[in-house]
């Protein structure tokens, strides 16, 4: 009798080993695929659709509870500060370092003309809500809605 082992049929007996062991997992592989293939779960809509809401009740929210301010209080960089009330529509010329202009109309006030270089302040509309501003940087006024 030979003791010696034939190395074609252990490396067969080999790869047959390896064949079972793979078919053996098989079953576990088809499972990890179906769990990634499942992006979203129930529960993570749930707590996405609840940080948005969270997110646009924060945003939105400061508008909707503010209360409509009584006054505009005018600060011009040079000290001088005027208080505007939002009741009566009227146009008001303030002469800074550069002249601006400053309509109220229907309880809210605005910039409307100013000499400034880029307009911006013209873009920021009507302001009327307590704790809102409006300024024009190089006419060094600012506009800050106030309650009384």
């Amino acid at each position: 009798m030979d003791n010696r082992k034939d190395p074609k049929k252990e490396a067969l007996q080999e790869e047959l080993e390896k064949l079972q062991s793979v078919k053996e997992l098989e079953p576990l592989a088809g499972r990890n695929e179906t769990i990634q293939k499942k992006f979203f779960t129930r529960r993570d809509l749930f707590l996405l659709l609840g940080l948005v809401t969270f997110i646009a009740l924060l945003f939105f929210g400061r508008r909707l509870l503010a209360r409509p301010g009584e006054s505009a209080l005018v600060t011009v960089v040079d000290g001088e500060s005027l208080t505007i009330p939002l009741d009566q529509d009227e146009i008001y010329h303030i002469d800074a370092r550069l002249p601006v202009t400053l309509e109220v109309k229907d309880g809210r006030i605005r910039f409307i003309d100013s000499q400034c270089p880029d307009l911006l302040c013209e873009g920021f509309g009507f302001i009327s809500s307590e704790g809102e501003q409006a300024t024009c940087m190089p006419a060094g006024v600012n506009v800050t809605i106030v309650e009384q």
